[in-house]
């Protein structure tokens, strides 16, 4: 057993990739910490790559043990002991100071957390694991890893890091109004192919159709021992093709003759599988805010436009999913707004709510009343002076009354934050 350990350490050592593009994430993770750092999100959106650039970042590849779990080897070999055993095998036949331990989709590994909160709790190694599946690391997490565990969520890539990926880097403001014809153009392309890593690079399309299969089969299907793959996958087109709108689980119950049960765990395994996230109403009371519809989106555009011509066909709602996921990517607490109009996006700080957006394709005679009408409702049920809204080209400043709106460009806007 331990040769063949030796050989399953020493293939994954020669796999870990040097001279990655960097990524926004490692900006917030930091390895000073007793704690086990978790990162999740959907299947390859670079949480690999996120564990190699780590080991690259501190330099420790001698004090390094990296083992990728969905290794064909585990299928077999998966109870817990097998992380304490790679261990001693690493220490016996690599180094005896081993300082960082990076484990890729540990959750299958039966009964992982137990083996890691040990190793944790020794305080011999610097821990950083990632998982595919946002209920099997929270649960765990929750149940053995309580308060010595910090986690990050891992999302495609965010327009910023794109344009990186496309050898276009923009290191000051003026490089946004200097570039912006490269940027508009690369805008376009973003639209249509997303910001998974490896489409980013290649240009390869057809990889997103397998992504949708992958993550429906190996993360849910497979995982959850679903019997009607058909059904999940007609719920989860249908999903996309509702993405920026309010759902129901009675219109999916209904559309595809579920319970209401099938309908509620389809949904659920989906948003595990961060597959589509969903966004609440904004409500001081609790109760009325979880009863309240939801709107839901997708994780990436350019996935949702492979499986789906109905998603790709409406440009305003792919604008707002971009924003979105955007949003999400920095971490903001966000609320759509319902009162006698709506408005797409508040932002929330600490207790209080410090921001609103209102995301439409183009500002026109038609729609200018609609759109500003609900922003201002939102501003002024929230005291707040400044609104924004944003279009795909459109750039102006205005007033209403004693309000302030920002109408800013869609590209400008979500390379603003950046610098």
């Amino acid at each position: 057993m331990n040769n063949e350990l030796v050989k399953i350490i020493e293939f994954w050592r020669k796999a870990i990739k040097k001279n990655l593009y960097e990524r926004e994430i490692l900006k917030r993770i930091s390895l000073k910490t007793k704690e086990v750092i978790d990162v999740i999100g959907i299947r390859r959106s670079g949480k690999s790559s996120i564990l190699h650039l780590i080991g690259e970042q501190y330099d420790l590849s001698e004090k390094t043990l990296y083992i990728n779990f969905e290794d064909p080897f585990f299928i077999e070999e998966n109870k817990p002991n097998i992380i304490e055993r790679l261990i001693s095998v690493y220490e016996e036949y690599f180094s005896e100071d081993l300082k960082l331990l990076l484990f890729d989709e540990v959750q299958n590994i039966v009964n992982w957390e137990r083996v890691i909160r040990k190793l944790r709790d020794t305080g011999k190694y610097t821990i950083i694991i990632t998982g595919s599946s946002a209920s099997l690391l929270s649960r765990e997490m929750g149940s053995l890893l309580t308060g010595r565990h910090l986690s990050y969520t891992l999302y495609p890539l965010s327009f910023a890091e794109f344009l990186n990926f496309k050898g276009i880097y923009i290191k000051e403001k003026k490089d946004i109004v200097l570039m912006e014809q490269k940027i508009k153009k690369n805008l376009e392309l973003f639209f249509e192919t997303g910001g998974f890593p490896e489409v980013a690079l290649t240009g390869e399309m057809t990889l997103l159709k397998n992504y949708f299969y992958d993550i429906l089969y190996r993360d849910i299907v497979v995982r959850y021992n679903i019997r009607d793959s058909e059904r999940l996958e007609k719920i989860a087109l249908f999903l996309i093709n509702n993405s920026a709108k309010l759902y129901s689980l009675e219109s999916i119950k209904n559309t595809y003759a579920v319970s209401y049960e099938t309908a509620f765990n389809y949904v659920t395994y989906l948003k595990q599988a961060f597959f589509v996230m969903e966004l609440s109403r904004f409500d001081c009371s609790l109760k009325s805010q979880t009863r309240a519809p939801k709107k839901i989106y997708v994780i990436d555009q350019g996935l949702a436009h492979s499986v789906s011509f109905r998603f790709s066909s409406e440009r305003g709602r792919i604008m707002e999913n971009i924003v979105f996921l955007e949003l999400m990517k920095r971490e903001e607490k966000l609320f759509y707004f319902k009162g006698k109009r709506e408005c797409d996006f508040l932002i929330q700080e600490k207790d209080r709510i410090a921001g609103v957006i209102q995301v439409t394709q183009e500002l026109t005679e038609k729609n200018k009343k609609r759109e500003i009408h609900g922003l201002t409702e939102a501003m002024e049920t929230f005291q707040l002076r400044e609104g924004v809204i944003i279009t795909e080209n459109q750039e102006d400043r205005f007033n209403r009354g004693s309000l302030k709106i920002e109408v800013i460009p869609l590209w400008k806007w979500l390379l603003n934050h950046n610098h």
